[in-house]
């Protein structure tokens, strides 16, 4: 047993990814066991309850009930759900506790991507760095807990921060697959929480206004457009697939995208709305001041150095504290 021990130590060292990752899904795995419950309302009634219509009723549709999300959701996200329902039953889970550990264990284990993911991100940084920003995406207290809700915001986090390292890999490389498969990705998190295109536009904006270039020649305008090109190639590729499985879900290419949108563009009453300045400000807060105004010059170096990573937050940041109705858990 001493010997195993031993030599398991030796392997996690050497390999400090899967230390932290398995760190990371250890952690989502004990979450989803111990933190049976949901984070937000619409853990429940836009997922759960949609699954739970869809096994009680195999003829329930959706778009025509009077469900929370009717029209406006797309069915990825609680069909996925419903598919490991119908999974726990068929390995003899039958309460509704055990149900739910089991989802939130799968979830967990997905979202559990975020640790490579990070790693991926930060590859080309200091040693230090890529150990201690993947060490918090592995046990930051919030990444644990919200991966194993069943929150299209968690959802989208794995490809979205893959997508971000695949064109951050592409800068540094002659080919355009990188910027491709990035696209892709990032499509693909829009899929879940299509505000995430604005990360999505911020990278390719980034990309066209780099001097970067692998090889250190002078950047070329037709570099450029060539690579911008490929992440929306890959983006579209993303789209398309989404607006065909709404097609055979709902009937219509890109309806609930669509209607989601104009739903958040003209929110009804009952749809709460705050000020632009109030979740600034609630960002301002949480950062606690006055540790955050120390932080400020290093902040701002990094960023300089690594506007792939920041400029998109901060877009998304902004992006969301002009749109009228505001959640915490967009924060995430």
């Amino acid at each position: 047993m001493d010997a195993f021990l031993r030599s398991s130590r030796r392997f996690l060292t050497a390999r400090p990814l899967l230390a932290l990752w398995f760190s990371g899904l250890g952690l989502r795995l004990a979450c989803a066991w111990f933190a049976v419950g949901f984070f937000a309302r619409d853990d429940y009634f836009h997922v759960l309850d949609i699954a739970l219509s869809w096994i009680d009723d195999p003829t329930f549709v959706w778009e025509t009930s009077d469900k929370a999300g009717a029209g406006i959701r797309s069915h990825l996200l609680p069909r996925i759900v419903e598919g490991l329902l119908r999974l726990g039953s068929a390995l003899g889970l039958e309460t509704p506790t055990a149900k739910l550990r089991f989802i939130q264990a799968a979830l967990g284990a997905y979202a559990s991507l975020l640790v490579p993911a990070t790693w991926m991100l930060t590859e080309r940084t200091s040693e230090r760095t890529q150990r201690i920003a993947t060490a918090l995406a592995a046990a930051h207290f919030v990444f644990p807990y919200v991966g194993t809700r069943l929150l299209i915001e968690s959802a989208a986090i794995p490809p979205m921060v893959f997508g971000l390292a695949w064109i951050r890999r592409g800068q540094r490389r002659s080919t355009l697959w990188p910027f491709i498969v990035g696209g892709f990705l990032i499509g693909l998190a829009c899929w879940l929480r299509y505000p995430i295109g604005v990360v999505g536009l911020s990278a390719a904006a980034i990309v066209a206004w780099s001097r970067r270039q692998p090889s250190g020649e002078s950047f070329q305008i037709a570099s450029r457009i060539a690579q911008v090109s490929a992440i929306a190639c890959g983006a579209a590729a993303a789209i398309v697939l989404q607006g065909l499985c709404d097609q055979l879900t709902v009937g219509e290419f890109l309806g609930p995208l669509r209607r989601n949108i104009e739903a958040n563009l003209d929110p009804h009453e009952g749809l709460t709305s705050s000020h632009p300045l109030s979740y600034l400000g609630l960002w301002v807060a949480l950062t606690a001041p006055p540790l955050s105004v120390i932080a400020i010059p290093a902040m701002f170096k990094a960023g300089r150095r690594e506007p792939i990573i920041a400029i998109p937050w901060i877009a998304f940041v902004l992006f969301h504290s002009l749109v009228p109705h505001k959640e915490e858990r967009f924060m995430i």
